[in-house]
């Protein structure tokens, strides 16, 4: 029997005593914690004062039919996959479910193995449900501390402790130097005061702004996000904002330079920026992010001139597995051979989730005779990491400045449904000497 990480609570629910007695003595003996409901009143308030991992509904009950609980559950942002019951004769009424939400149908009087795998599936998708939703709360949750990041920020700004203040005079020398200067530069104000900025600012491009102020080049504020090593060797992200301060009294005149720290928030943008062009499940890069990366690798091919390999293929007979095994199962084969196309390609290259079962490597400055060795060693790899039960068609096809993004993919398309009609577990390939230019 599969796995789960915690023990499914089920939620039974029909108007016939020994049905549910019937059903609840099935699913407790599969190791399920059940709770019966005798009506859809009684469900309805189950629903709302606790979460069940899996509800099991007659269609035609008086008061509140199946058909009203499916889309109570969907009215009220229940994400529980639902299975119904149905007799010989209301099976369009099953069918009518699914269309309204529906995870499966069983028909009365039931097979008790067919029952028991339904079961197990429904459950399945509801664990992967329940991680999908956990997925989601995290990437909120991040959003959600860059909304605190940025509102903290404003805090600090008003804080002149906790934002690095420094001015100099006309030359350049430190005139004043805040506790949130020493603070973020680690430099104690004794050992600062009369000093060249230069000193203290041990970044290059700061110091060749403040330069260009002091001897008049600029007079625009400049301001820029960037990594800082500080006095005491930390590694930083600032935002720094410099300005010229002009005054008819030759004292007041210099820089202004304010510097804040915003290391947490540059790492929280990183890693939203990661889960926005990563597949969740693979961990590759997503379909967005391949048409990104194809652009941007076809512009550096028109600079060079140089070639880069493209290939896309799929795994053979995939839909079996799922139809056999079951979405979860699916779901592994996905994620491993996800785990075969990082640890074969180079890390030059880049490894996509194109959709589905469909996947893409892109191969910058590479020929196609070797684009087919690096795509040959995924197809081996795979083949080997499943005992030869998992097998791949692939397509590959050399870019070369000039280049049209719509021909070079349907051209590497072709090529994988070459290897398709070759029988599958093949790579294929279209010569380089294929115009794929715009007609």
């Amino acid at each position: 029997m599969t796995k789960f990480d915690s023990t499914p609570r089920i939620l039974i629910v029909d108007d016939e005593v020994r049905l549910t007695e019937s059903l609840e003595s099935l699913a407790s003996a599969m190791g399920f914690v059940c709770q019966v409901a005798h009506s859809g009143y009684d469900a309805q308030e189950r629903l709302l004062a606790e979460e069940f991992d899996l509800i099991i509904t007659d269609l035609l009950m008086p008061g509140i039919s199946g058909l009203d609980l499916i889309d109570f559950a969907s009215g009220h942002g229940l994400w529980t996959p639902i299975v119904v019951l149905t007799g010989q004769g209301t099976v369009n009424a099953a069918v009518q479910a699914m269309k309204q939400g529906a995870y499966d149908f069983v028909v009365k009087p039931f097979d008790p193995d067919r029952f028991r795998t339904v079961l197990i599936h429904a459950l399945e998708r509801s664990s992967y449900e329940r991680k999908r939703l956990e997925h989601i709360r995290h990437t909120e949750q991040l959003q959600a501390e860059i909304r605190e990041s940025k509102q903290y920020l404003e805090l600090v700004l008003q804080s002149a402790e906790d934002v690095a203040i420094i001015t100099t005079n006309r030359e350049g020398k430190i005139k004043t130097f805040n506790t949130g200067a020493e603070k973020l530069f680690g430099a104690p104000l004794d050992q600062v005061l009369g000093q060249p900025i230069d000193l203290w600012f041990p970044n290059a491009k700061i110091i060749k702004h403040a330069h260009d102020f002091l001897n008049g080049q600029r007079r625009e504020a400049w301001r820029e996000e960037l990594a800082f090593e500080n006095l005491n060797a930390s590694q930083l992200w600032i935002h720094v904002v410099m300005r010229w301060m002009e005054s008819p009294s030759p004292f007041l005149a210099g820089l202004i330079v304010v510097a804040t720290d915003i290391t947490q928030r540059h790492i929280l943008r990183e890693k939203l920026k990661i889960l926005s062009i990563t597949d969740d499940l693979t961990g590759l890069y997503n379909q967005r992010y391949f048409y990104e990366s194809l652009r941007r690798e076809m512009e550096r091919s028109n600079r060079r001139n140089a070639p880069f390999g493209l290939a896309m293929f799929d795994i053979d007979h995939f839909k079996r597995y799922n139809d056999e095994f079951g979405h979860l199962k699916g779901d592994e084969i996905l994620r491993k051979l996800g785990e075969v196309m990082r640890s074969t390609i180079r890390r030059i290259d880049y490894g996509f989730r194109y959709g589905g079962d469909e996947f893409a490597v892109l191969l910058p400055e590479t020929e196609l005779e070797h684009a087919v060795l690096i795509t040959e060693r995924i197809r081996a790899n795979t083949k080997a990491q499943f005992e030869g039960q998992v097998t791949l068609s692939i397509g590959v096809v050399q870019g070369k400045s000039p280049c049209d993004e719509r021909r070079l993919i349907e051209a590497a398309d072709r090529a994988m449904y070459e290897s398709k009609r070759a029988g599958g577990d093949y790579v294929s390939f279209i010569s380089k000497s294929l115009t794929l230019t715009k007609q």
